[in-house]
């Protein structure tokens, strides 16, 4: 009975660890579509640049 006791709280520390992966890897992908939307603002940034600049050419 002491191995099977054990063997469940492995299994809960396992369960501890996937939680704790599950976490980062949704703070990876919000980080991931902020830094997406800043790209998206940088490249609306040069093309009005861009623009500007054959406007003034």
């Amino acid at each position: 009975a002491s191995t099977n006791i054990g063997d469940a709280h492995e299994i809960c520390d396992f369960d501890v660890v996937l939680n704790e992966l599950d976490l980062n890897a949704l703070e990876a992908k919000a980080q991931l579509e902020t830094l997406e939307s800043k790209l998206d603002d940088i490249q609306n940034m040069v093309e009005i640049c861009i623009s500007s600049d054959k406007e003034r050419g």
